[in-house]
């Protein structure tokens, strides 16, 4: 860690804790303190000029693998289009779009291989972090008569959205989620203060009114664990959902992110819940360190994305692994043959990124693919 680092963190803390000190109990939620951990402006994790995605950063994403999500993303946006709006004027729309690096790979695919749809299509990007804005400004160079870098206030002022295509990767697992905790027989919200003495966050926990949406979730998704169970709930997205789905008009909505059904999200096996934090390619279970500098995750209750969809006229198409939908677009047809013992010749370089999306343990499985969708009057 350098000294810009220590500084950022100590900030970040500063600032952490002005908010303890200013609230009603002295403490914040831990939605609230996700929130800061993240987002505060020019110090949170994702607002800071530093690499977060790749051998630089702190984690792998999908599009870091070789060029086949984004060629199998294309594809499936190619057959929509083509089935139900050729010849029409398609926008595309990427939340959280990151280094561009996953928009430059379905560009690539569209230009090449569907250029009518290509000709067609507006992308639209989304982005909060200032240092991955830059990044795609130089990634996309070569399709920038097709980018609008566009931020989500703006994006949300636009009319209702008809022939287009929403999606997001590895975005909603970052939404900052309310912490809860079971203790003397009923679930409390985790709230985050400051102990002066040891110079540490500690976690209190503060009952959960009846009338609070966070009482309600308990009520819907029927979770009653043992004494201890710790869960995420993470309202923004549902919150996000809806309001996608009220935007759009005609058109698909995909969500990649590992999660799975409430059932299983929220049962007995999940005891200490899905939170985790990412540092340095490390994975670990304490949010209270490395301030700022480190990535906080839960998994997603894909469940709720399904119900919040519904509530908004989206219809759900398919719900599958990440896995079986690259099989479905046809990634196993990128696979060569050949008999070169390099290793790190570009045929077997691909062939091993196919593999490791298929079979590897963190991406095949836990990554799930939501596809919701809404036809016209």
């Amino acid at each position: 860690m350098n000294a810009t680092d220590l500084t950022s963190e100590s900030r970040l803390v500063e600032k952490i804790i002005a908010a303890i000190e200013q609230s009603e109990h002295r403490s914040i939620s831990f939605c609230d303190f996700m929130n800061m951990c993240l987002y505060q402006d020019g110090i949170g994790y994702y607002m800071k000029s530093e690499s977060k995605i790749g051998k630089e950063g702190d984690f792998y994403t999908s599009s870091s693998i070789g060029p086949f999500m984004g060629q199998m993303l294309a594809a499936r946006f190619a057959q929509y289009i083509l089935a139900n709006y050729e010849g029409i004027l398609f926008s595309i729309t990427e939340w959280g779009s990151g280094t561009g690096k996953l928009a430059l790979q379905i560009l690539d695919e569209l230009q090449n291989i569907y250029p009518e749809v290509y000709d067609k299509i507006t992308y639209d990007m989304i982005e909060v972090s200032p240092y991955h804005q830059a990044l795609q400004r130089e990634i996309l160079e070569a399709h920038i008569h097709k980018v609008r870098f566009i931020d989500e206030q703006s994006w949300w002022q636009q009319p209702p959205l008809q022939h287009a295509i929403i999606f997001s990767n590895e975005l909603l697992d970052a939404f900052p989620v309310h912490l809860l905790r079971k203790a003397n027989g009923c679930y409390h919200k985790v709230h985050v203060t400051y102990e002066n003495s040891n110079s540490q966050f500690i976690e209190v926990l503060h009952p959960i009114l009846q009338e609070d949406e966070l009482s309600s979730y308990l009520k819907r998704f029927q979770i009653n664990g043992a004494e201890g169970h710790t869960l995420e709930v993470n309202l923004a997205m549902d919150s996000w959902i809806r309001r996608i789905g009220m935007k759009l008009q005609t058109g698909m909505l995909i969500t990649i992110d590992y999660g799975d059904v409430a059932s299983e999200l929220y049962g007995a096996h999940r005891h200490k819940g899905t939170l985790m934090c990412y540092h340095q390619h490390i994975a670990h279970e304490n949010p209270y360190i490395n301030i700022g500098n480190q990535d906080i995750t839960a998994h997603i209750n894909f469940t709720a994305c399904i119900q919040a969809g519904e509530e908004a006229g989206l219809t759900t198409l398919t719900y599958q692994t990440q896995r079986q939908f690259l099989i479905d677009q046809g990634i196993l047809s990128k696979l060569q043959d050949h008999m070169m013992t390099d290793p790190f010749h570009p045929i077997a370089k691909n062939n091993r990124a196919i593999r490791q999306l298929l079979i590897g343990d963190t991406m095949s499985e836990l990554f799930k693919v939501l596809i919701q969708y809404k036809e016209g009057d």
